[in-house]
């Protein structure tokens, strides 16, 4: 099958819809406010911050390119049976699967199982959609009605993931399969992304009205009770009947469109105050993600988060709950204004390696494509969610193995 390389205004290249998405998230956190943020009290907006953070990140996405393109073609030639690793992916995910829908753990329709789903099945499910997803990466260049089937197999997973009801993977899952179209199938015009970006966002949508309706304190949005946790703290310039009350006004369905942005928003606002009066954890967030995986009781790097984002009131995250910092919240928790320029640097640097790996150099695999492919999307969803999750650094790892020591580089140079 010959290569398609695209050009070099390639919609789904790491400069380019990385940023889109980021300066949409962020721009949808103030627009679409709604007096929440004067709610929590929460003031002004980092902009500053936020934009040093992209400029470092387009900094740093051209010079990794330029360290691949200094490499040797002939630098990495290990060749990894990757086609059995992902059929074994496979069936670990089953097994985790079917002991979930078996035990009546269906997250979908359970705000319970959503917030105390075991850890071992939360990774064999990963493993599950990863290990499809890379099979089929493989099959894009043999099946006979190849566009069909990887359809079926994609909306197969979307739904077995959907038992969870986590949002996450299904946003993965679709980014991925969006990008081994474009460069496996044939390049995405801006119409059809555009009518893709637009599919992912009815599918959000949908899971976002059944945790809507699977959430039991969620009507305490449109009256004026407190969700979010108890303020004994009185204040004379800040009424907080008033402010529920005017949040109320809003529709409810307008409320929740915009809430993962103003949530973003909100935390991110909060661990700028918490650091500015305490000093950044220097290191602990990030150590907390090694900590977490290690035997008895571990404190995971979400609960050192929600557990700061909640020293303010009101709460921000309801009990039981966790909270997501950003990117821009998670490395300005760890080292300041220094961490988020250094922080997004390496990552425009990692994703501009990955993408002149897999995608610009003659030769390419589609285990190459398959890791940029889930290295991207790791990162655009890590813009809300920050990357904080030792499973992604897991499956992250097995990535830049899949890069670096493809099975094959069957694809015929362009």
């Amino acid at each position: 099958m010959p290569s398609r390389i695209p050009s070099i205004q390639d919609a789904l290249s790491p400069s380019i819809v990385y940023s889109v998405v980021y300066v949409a998230y962020f721009a949808m956190g103030v627009v679409g406010d709604l007096e929440r943020a004067a709610l929590f009290r929460v003031s002004g907006f980092p902009l500053l911050l936020v934009s040093g953070g992209l400029a470092a990140y387009l900094v740093g996405v051209p010079i990794g390119r330029r360290i691949v393109r200094s490499l040797s073609p002939t630098a990495f030639t290990h060749k990894i049976p990757w086609r059995w690793i992902s059929i074994g992916f496979i069936v670990l995910g089953v097994i985790g699967t079917v002991v979930l829908a078996a035990s009546g753990q269906i997250g979908a329709t359970d705000e319970n199982v959503r917030v105390s789903i075991s850890p071992v099945i939360g990774t064999l499910i990963a493993m599950l959609w990863f290990g499809g997803l890379l099979l089929s990466a493989f099959h894009l260049q043999t099946w006979d009605h190849k566009r069909r089937n990887f359809v079926a197999v994609t909306v197969l997973l979307v739904v077995l993931a959907a038992l969870a009801g986590y949002r996450t993977p299904l946003i993965v899952i679709l980014l991925i399969a969006t990008l081994l179209w474009h460069y496996l199938v044939r390049p995405i015009s801006g119409r059809v992304l555009t009518i893709a970006a637009l599919t992912i966002a009815l599918v959000l949508g949908g899971i976002s009205v059944v945790r809507l309706a699977t959430t039991a304190s969620i009507e305490a949005v449109t009256t004026t009770s407190n969700p979010f946790g108890d303020s004994d703290q009185e204040d004379g310039e800040w009424d907080e009947e008033a402010l529920r009350e005017a949040v109320a006004l809003y529709p409810l369905w307008l409320l929740e469109a915009s809430a993962t942005p103003v949530a973003g928003r909100l935390a991110l606002g909060r661990i700028v105050a918490y650091v500015d009066e305490n000093g950044p954890l220097g290191g602990e967030l990030h150590l907390a993600i090694v900590r977490s995986v290690a035997p008895g009781v571990q404190q995971s790097s979400r609960s050192i988060v929600t557990s700061i984002v909640n020293t303010f009131e009101p709460h921000q995250t309801r009990a039981g709950l966790s909270t997501t910092p950003s990117i821009i919240g998670q490395f300005y928790l760890e080292a300041g204004t220094a961490g988020v320029l250094l922080g997004m640097m390496i990552l425009g640097m990692a994703l501009g390696s990955w993408y002149e790996f897999a995608v610009r150099r003659d030769g390419r695999a589609p285990t190459q494509i398959f890791g940029y492919a889930f290295a991207l999307s790791v990162a655009t969803i890590g813009i809300h969610s920050g990357i904080l999750d030792p499973v992604i650094f897991a499956l992250g790892t097995v990535a830049v193995a899949l890069t670096v020591a493809p099975e094959s580089t069957d694809i015929e140079p362009a």
